[in-house]
């Protein structure tokens, strides 16, 4: 799966507010609770000793990326695929950590103003695709993974229920392939 495939298929489980500030609201709220899980995966593989959980990370960054290019749909910002170019990269653990933090900057800059720009939302898709070539994940299998989960989890658009009485189980056997 290619990025615009990601933006145009990531429209069907948003569910949108009254207002446009409230969907970025959301969005934001969505972006940074999902870059506080995608760090927790980091802080018990660093300080906890605990292998590192491939899976979860993977989730961590097709939610934050879900977010992101909904950010662009909201604000009608067309996405390009060749946004995304991935490299090797050869940094450790405590390196992508610290792409980890600084995607919470990026999310700050992007909501200083009341509408983030293009450049803006670009570059907090370039943190996790950073993120995901230190994981060594592609980005068209976290993009799939996302949009297979979001399809399981909701019929259509996102309801409170369908997020609260998830079938873990069967999520877990998305994400794992």
């Amino acid at each position: 799966m290619i990025l615009t495939e990601f933006q145009d298929r990531s429209l069907r489980p948003l569910t949108r507010h009254v207002t446009v500030q409230e969907d970025l609201e959301h969005m934001q709220d969505g972006i940074l609770t999902e870059l506080g899980e995608l760090l927790d995966v980091f802080k018990k593989h660093i300080n906890y000793k605990k292998d590192f959980d491939f899976i979860n990370a993977k989730e961590e960054c097709g939610d934050i990326l879900f977010y992101t290019v909904n950010i662009c749909n909201i604000l009608g910002y067309q996405l390009k695929d060749n946004l995304i170019v991935q490299r090797e990269q050869t940094i450790n653990a405590k390196e992508a950590r610290k792409i980890v933090l600084r995607g919470f900057a990026q999310a700050g800059m992007m909501f200083d103003y009341s509408m983030p720009n293009q450049g803006q939302v670009e570059a907090m898709i370039l943190t996790i695709v950073n993120i995901a070539d230190y994981l060594g994940l592609s980005m068209s299998s976290i993009f799939e993974r996302n949009v297979e989960k979001l399809a399981l989890r909701y019929k259509d658009k996102f309801t409170p229920e369908e997020a609260e009485n998830r079938d873990l189980e069967a999520e877990l056997a998305v994400l794992s392939k």
